[in-house]
């Protein structure tokens, strides 16, 4: 027997198929009966199946008391159906019917499934069943295991242990709900009223939210006299978990909903997932970074990539493979959304044609179907539901800092950001920056990252691309580059001396100035050019010389403007191949320069920067007496500081070349001083250097000694591998010269050659044909003083020095040297 239950009476009937039926027809007719004053009549309807029989009209059994028990569990206009009801259906009903799950039911011995009719005409959403789930929450167990998120996971679970209000923070799709599943279903045996995850991003505003809520926990606010109170009420007494799931959209009116629900049920803690804090009292929060994206074992997103596409299809486990898949991990910024749907391209692409694939992201990373929130089918659209959460001032502040590739300062984003001007809307004043910036922090779409120098912020790749859209759908990429590019200009372009935050401060924005030259490049070659030679000074400073020619042969070819930069940025790519001895290819870039600057004029931050060029070659060519020439000749002029200790630095080499040592010295004092008035650290460790040089040939190995711990301490500083290799080379002369019987120093001095030599051929940089020469004479006595196998041994112990352990040895040389007289050096010819 069948037993049916609505309202108050229970009906029976010999087959489950008229029951349900009947159910159906009935709730038809509630709807279409036009009820007075417009009421809505709502029933709710519970189908069971067991044995029951009549006794004096009346059907006695405990099935009609377990019909009753379904019946109550339904809400108005709702038709719960029994799993015992559901297995005598035929097929044709059982299509109607829609899974609720298992839940604990009073008056049955084990959790019971249940079902829900569908109803004739538009689907119906109802709220929970007013029962308690068999496993006390209603979350949805992920297929997937949980990868590389256990220090989040036990700092989840550790802050709500001891708190009520915990915000899990992050970018969308960074993974908060599938960690905030994790710690609930990890709970949900000890919270005594279950765990309850309640989705808010659908909701429109305050209202759907707390009706959300009041679904999610089994409650309904549509009867008439329900209200949010009457809910608070209810739940006072409840000790649940909520999980509030997507709270971005309701950040301001989500604050009252939560302080109420926190205030009126004191047995109630809330989890809350959001891309942004709410700003509730007693809010905890805790934000989730992206994965690790570093190569090799340890990387989180490799493993979560790995993981996924090898789900779906066999992947290679070779070194060519590893490589692609990191750089995947890389360039999608350890995002585990991202990861998942490039992961489930594997099905129909290669991981190489998935990497290339990422130059148009977001057709790449869509997911057909699936049973993901739609705005998590993409990752376009859900940047699409983050910007459309931003406030105007927000949206315009974020696409404009995509014009930055890597790290910035908050100043360089007021360069790019501020727009003042009537003709940007919306206007954006300066002093208001910081705080867009700080207000994107919170809502996940620009990161902080603290550092000792201050802190720098920067997008993640996936953002910045879709900023990026966003600007060039504005019309502002060329107006804000151009703004930008004045910034670096007057704060790192070519006229700014060289010292250590010089140096330093062009390392940190190398990725920016890149990005800045290739968009300024179509409308101001000029601009483009002064920032490629402050790329190319900076190679020159820190002694990358190889990578440099490398970087600044493709400006030279990509900026081909007629204009006195261009001067400039050939005669630093001469400068350049002059470090690595390749004289035929600085002649040609010299020649370049000076016949460009007929036309052009020089360019505004190098006077001397074609005679400068012109005299190097010279000298790579064995001609000192034409590089005295040159010097003299632009020594003659009026010259900035810098202009002067460079041309004095090429006049001194080529006397010093011609063995012209005394008068060298006199140019090499010039050079020092206008280094020092200057301020140019690297300048000043070439005159440094070339002081010690000098020195040493004339035997006062006391000022040798003097000049060079200087110009090693400003090598170190600045991070010159060669001018560090300069410094050990001539610190050895100076060991083995400083007192001629001692053996060990001769044994000292080898070991800081071998060192020297390694460094030099490190960074590329080659010695002029006289420090050539120097040296083997150098080393042909060393080798004598010790013999053959004693020199082997010290040049084999030289090159096992670590840096830190050569520079100490060189140290102590130097203090040595310079703290006593000593007998007469030997001399060395030039």
């Amino acid at each position: 027997m069948v037993v049916t239950k609505w309202t108050t009476r229970a009906t029976a009937a010999s087959r489950t198929s008229d029951a349900v039926d009947a159910c159906a027809r009935a709730q038809a007719a509630l709807r279409s009966q036009p009820w007075p004053q417009q009421v809505a009549v709502r029933v709710r309807m519970g189908v069971h199946s067991g044995l029951a029989a009549p006794l004096r009209g009346r059907y006695v059994a405990m099935a009609v008391h377990q019909a009753a028990r379904v019946a109550n569990l339904a809400h108005g206009g709702q038709v719960v159906v029994s799993e015992q009801a559901v297995a005598t259906l035929d097929r044709s009903r059982s299509k109607l019917l829609s899974p609720l799950g298992r839940y604990q039911v009073r008056d049955f011995d084990r959790p019971v499934s249940l079902y829900q009719l569908a109803a004739p005409g538009p689907p119906e959403t109802f709220p929970a069943l007013r029962a308690l789930p068999a496993d006390r929450h209603n979350l949805m167990a992920p297929v997937e295991p949980l990868v590389n998120r256990e220090a989040d996971l036990a700092g989840l679970e550790a802050a709500l242990d001891e708190h009520r209000l915990v915000t899990l923070v992050g970018f969308g799709g960074v993974g908060k709900t599938r960690l905030a599943t994790e710690a609930g279903i990890r709970r949900s045996d000890r919270v005594e009223d279950g765990v309850w995850l309640v989705e808010c991003a659908p909701q429109r505003d305050a209202a759907g939210l707390r009706s959300a809520i009041a679904a999610g926990l089994g409650v309904s606010l549509e009867p008439v006299g329900g209200s949010w109170e009457d809910l608070l009420a209810e739940l006072a007494r409840s000790r649940a978990l909520v999980i509030l799931d997507g709270c971005e959209r309701h950040v301001a009116t989500g604050r009252g909903v939560v302080s109420s629900l926190l205030a009126a049920c004191p047995g109630i803690r809330l989890l809350i997932t959001s891309t942004e804090p709410l700003g509730v009292a007693g809010e905890v929060v805790r934000r989730l970074p992206p994965l690790a994206t570093a190569a090799g074992a340890g990387s989180a997103a490799v493993e979560l990539f790995m993981q996924r596409a090898s789900a779906v299809r066999s992947v290679a486990d070779d070194e060519s493979t590893s490589a692609t898949v990191v750089a995947i991990c890389q360039r999608l910024d350890g995002l585990p959304l991202a990861l998942e749907i490039a992961a489930a391209k594997t099905t129909v692409l290669h991981v190489t044609e998935i990497l290339a694939g990422l130059n148009n992201r977001f057709r790449l990373l869509r997911e057909r179907g699936g049973s993901r929130p739609a705005r998590h089918q993409a990752i376009e659209s859900l940047l699409d539901w983050s910007f459309e959460l931003l406030a105007p001032e927000e949206a315009t502040a974020l696409s404009r800092l995509s014009l930055f590739a890597a790290g910035f300062s908050l100043a360089s984003a007021t360069a790019a950001v501020a727009q003042e001007l009537l003709v940007a809307d919306p206007v954006i004043e300066s002093d208001a920056v910081p705080e867009l910036v700080w207000s994107l922090v919170e809502k996940s779409l620009v990161i902080a990252d603290p550092a000792a120098g201050g802190t720098r912020y920067r997008l993640l790749e996936t953002v910045r691309a879709y900023a990026a859209q966003q600007l060039s759908a504005r019309a502002e990429t060329g107006s804000c580059a151009a703004r930008l590019a004045r910034f670096y200009l007057d704060r790192l372009g070519p006229v700014r001396g060289t010292a250590r935050p010089w140096v330093a401060a062009v390392g940190l924005e190398l990725p920016n100035l890149r990005h800045i030259i290739a968009v300024v490049a179509d409308t101001d070659q000029a601009a483009a050019q002064e920032l490629a030679v402050t790329i190319a000074r900076y190679h020159d400073a820190v002694q990358t010389f190889r990578n440099g020619i490398d970087e600044v042969t493709g400006w030279v070819s990509a900026l081909p403007a007629a204009t006195p930069a261009r001067v400039g940025l050939l005669t630093a790519l001469s400068d350049l191949h002059a470090r690595v001895g390749d004289t035929a290819a600085a002649d040609a870039y010299a020649t370049a320069a000076h016949r460009l600057r007929a036309e052009t004029g020089d360019p505004g931050f190098d006077e001397v920067g074609v005679a400068k060029a012109m005299g190097e070659v010279a000298l790579l060519r064995g001609e000192p007496a034409a590089a005295v020439t040159i010097a003299r000749a632009a020594l003659a002029g009026r010259l900035s500081p810098r202009g002067r200790a460079r041309m004095n630095n090429l006049l001194g080499i080529a006397l010093a070349t011609q063995g012209r040592y005394e008068t060298a010295a006199e140019a090499f004092s010039h050079e020092l001083a206008a280094a020092t008035e200057l301020g140019d650290e690297v300048l000043l460790a070439h005159a440094q250097s070339n002081a010690a040089e000098i020195w040493l040939r004339l035997g006062d190995l006391r000022a040798a000694a003097r000049h060079q711990r200087i110009a090693m301490t400003l090598a170190l500083a600045l991070g010159q591998s060669g001018m560090l290799g300069y410094a050990l080379l001539a610190t050895a002369r100076i060991a083995a010269h400083a007192v001629v019987e001692d053996e060990q120093d001769w044994a000292t001095a080898t070991r800081l050659a071998a060192k020297a030599q390694d460094l030099l051929t490190e960074s590329g940089i080659a010695l002029y044909d006289t420090d050539v020469g120097v040296t083997r004479v150098f080393l042909d006595e060393a080798r004598q003083r010790l013999g053959e196998v004693g020199f082997r041994d010290a040049q084999a112990a030289g090159r096992a020095l670590e840096i830190e352990a050569a520079m100490r040895l060189a140290e102590g040389v130097l203090t040595v040297t310079e703290g006593g007289p000593h007998a007469g050096s030997e001399g060395v010819s030039g």
